[in-house]
């Protein structure tokens, strides 16, 4: 696909509906090609070449036109996106401005999936997994408009710090007890 159809396909998704981070997934439906296509892949390079899109990791694409302040959000939904993903209280009480952290362009993210680092043109994204389950970490989190960084339901969540203070308190004393 050329750059200028692509550009233009890529600007109306933006206007229409808000996204701008796509998978690899998605880029192959909107521009009708097969993932293990030459063709899409050279697209691609092209497209990231000229600065339309930023590949801030494997298989996450970036419309470079349309970024918000939410885009480290959506680049560590991309990134992990059959795991369920919590943003960390601290980064969260950041860019609220509720507290000065000391990365300000950093985004925690304790996530089911695996541990790692994501570096992009718009700060860095620590994932830490966790054991705890899906269902654990949905009931410590908090849900809904809370922030305006808040995604796809269910995928990046708000870590409730009252929740994990007491459940922390809880497990404090439980190994207290052991002793």
């Amino acid at each position: 696909m050329k750059i200028i159809k692509a550009d233009r396909l890529l600007r109306n998704i933006c206007n229409e509906t808000g996204l701008y981070v796509f998978r690899l997934a998605d880029l192959s439906v909107l521009f009708g090609e097969s993932r293990q296509n030459k063709k899409l892949n050279a697209t691609l390079i092209r497209l990231v070449d000229a600065g339309v899109l930023s590949r801030p990791t494997k298989s996450v694409y970036v419309y470079v036109e349309c970024v918000d302040h939410r885009v480290l959000e959506f680049v560590a939904s991309a990134a992990r996106p059959h795991s369920v993903n919590v943003i960390s209280y601290e980064s969260a009480a950041s860019r609220l401005g509720l507290i000065n952290q000391t990365y300000p362009r950093l985004l925690t993210v304790a996530t089911t999936g695996r541990s790692g680092v994501v570096e992009t043109d718009w700060g860095k994204i620590r994932f830490t997994h966790t054991s705890l389950s899906s269902d654990e970490l949905r009931d410590l989190s908090v849900q809904g408009d809370v922030l305006p960084m808040t995604l796809e339901e269910g995928t990046m969540m708000l870590l409730n710090r009252s929740h994990l203070s007491s459940r922390l308190y809880i497990k404090e004393a439980n190994n207290a007890k052991l002793r």
